[in-house]
């Protein structure tokens, strides 16, 4: 697997440069609502499960990486993340803060490159709400569906998180650097269950994550 992905790399690294500094521009389709009393979106989380898993497949041009990801809530706004193959061997592991940048414990060695994990850790970051938990963000509507997007700013860009009712799940968040639209996240699930799946896309790259929940059964797990 690392050969056949080391092949294809300097394609790679050349379409994450590309993307972090372009993209399709698109007109905003927002329009302020500051009448909106409604709760502010929060992270799908934040349950007291111990910790969350997924079958995840990460698809970067024509390589393809598949297994388990474990999210892990630690104290505070603080998120542990490690993905690893189904035969255990480990792609990364992951820290992520409210108020620094994510710590990289460990990468495999084909995908240490900074292009790469800059873009890991902004698209995990995106849906666990790091580094912009702690703003009070911009309340907007959304044109074509009419439905509340929270829009909070970091570094150039801003993420609109959009929620479905009052209750702050948001189900879709859209970042853009200016007028242009860079990566996109739909979220899945309910206010009893939790979260169930999650796509990550990327605009003008064939970039993509996504997270199908696994619920675990915990009798059979004691047994």
């Amino acid at each position: 697997m690392r050969a056949g992905f080391g092949r294809n790399f300097r394609l790679i690294l050349l379409s994450l440069f590309f993307i972090s500094g372009c993209s399709v521009s698109l007109f905003n389709g927002y329009q302020k609502d500051p009448g909106y009393t409604g709760e502010a979106p929060m992270s799908w989380f934040k349950a007291d499960s111990g910790h969350f898993l997924f079958h995840t497949r990460i698809d970067i041009m024509k390589n393809h990486l598949s297994g388990l990801m474990v999210i892990k809530p630690m104290t505070g706004e603080t998120y542990r993340v490690v993905f690893i193959t189904e035969v255990g061997l480990k792609i990364f592991d992951m820290e992520f803060f409210a108020d620094k940048p994510a710590k990289v414990h460990y990468i495999m060695e084909a995908m240490d490159r900074n292009v790469i994990v800059n873009t890991l850790t902004n698209d995990i970051g995106l849906i666990l709400m790091t580094r912009i938990s702690s703003q009070k963000p911009s309340v907007f509507r959304d044109k074509s569906t009419r439905k509340i997007a929270f829009r909070y700013r970091d570094k150039g860009r801003k993420y609109y998180y959009h929620v479905s009712g009052e209750d702050g799940r948001f189900y879709k968040v859209v970042q853009k650097a200016g007028m242009a639209r860079k990566v996109y996240a739909d979220l899945y699930g309910n206010e009893v269950s939790g979260i169930d799946s999650i796509k990550i896309s990327h605009f003008a790259v064939k970039l993509s994550i996504n997270l199908y929940r696994i619920i675990e059964d915990s009798n059979h797990a004691a047994d």
